[in-house]
């Protein structure tokens, strides 16, 4: 039987209402990262579901969504194409990238798509460092921005590593990447100036996903079979930011594996 069928039936409409019950609204910026296969069947798609969040936004608001490119962090002469390089981080960033979002950053394994009001605000001067107090992460936390995890947990979280960067833990590392250049839409091709972020160990942003929530912070939804987070990110940051200055090992990895959070009301209900 086809996925369609099994699955549940996710209209864009549920998904707005979704947002909207979370406190998205007109006029917000956020940063969307997304599982489309978690939701169930979606009605129109990837490109159905970009379309919803920049509706709910409207356009005073702006969507920020990854457009990766991890595998550019271990190539020689590497070269990130503005207009070509795809997301490596799933269908809905890359339809995103292609679709809608009309300025894209420039950072060699960790540039960002943005579409909306402040498209060029978030995504202009991003290097030489990911998550520096010039990338689209940091500039989440100056506008009063979200961050908005769909059916996916903090793990997939990017903006915790601006955090990390600001202490800065002392697991972080930087990767210099003198040979990496970008191409321009208009063909031209100049220096990167990027250094790739390169941990020392890994991390898991789990391990704070129930300070979180029992302090109020990220707020949760569902929609089809899709666990929904909404956080504002300077609420986080500062929250998250104290809690590292107390342990600065709070968002490194301590066992075997990550901590496992559900993101899905299957995975909910099977943990229970």
């Amino acid at each position: 039987m086809s996925k369609r069928n099994t699955s549940p039936r996710v209209t864009p409409e549920m998904i707005a209402d979704a947002l909207r019950g979370l406190g998205l609204g007109r006029g917000d910026s956020v940063f969307v990262h997304s599982s489309l296969s978690r939701f169930g069947w979606v009605e129109g798609g990837a490109e159905a579901l970009c379309q919803t969040i920049i509706d709910v936004v409207g356009p005073e608001g702006t969507v920020i969504m990854p457009a990766f490119t991890f595998p550019l962090i271990n190539e020689v002469n590497a070269v990130l194409d503005i207009e070509t390089s795809p997301s490596c981080v799933g269908k809905v960033s890359e339809t995103f990238r292609t679709r809608f979002a009309t300025h894209r950053s420039r950072h060699i394994s960790h540039s960002v798509a943005a579409a909306g009001a402040k498209a060029e605000h978030f995504t202009a001067g991003h290097c030489p460092d990911a998550f520096d107090e010039n990338s689209a992460f940091r500039r989440l936390v100056d506008v009063g921005g979200y961050v908005l995890l769909m059916g996916v947990d903090y793990n997939a979280c990017t903006f915790f590593h601006c955090i990390e960067y600001a202490l800065p833990a002392p697991y972080m590392g930087l990767t210099p990447k003198p040979d990496a250049s970008v191409r321009l839409p208009s063909g031209e091709i100049v220096p990167a100036n990027c250094r790739a972020h390169h941990p020392m160990r890994p991390y898991d942003f789990n391990r704070v996903a129930g300070l979180l929530d029992s302090e109020g912070l990220t707020r949760t939804t569902t929609c089809g079979n899709s666990i929904l987070r909404l956080f504002p990110a300077a609420g986080v940051f500062n929250r998250v930011l104290a809690e590292l200055n107390r342990d600065p090992l709070a968002l490194a990895r301590t066992g075997k594996g990550p901590l496992q959070i559900p993101v899905s009301i299957a995975a909910r209900d099977e943990s229970k």
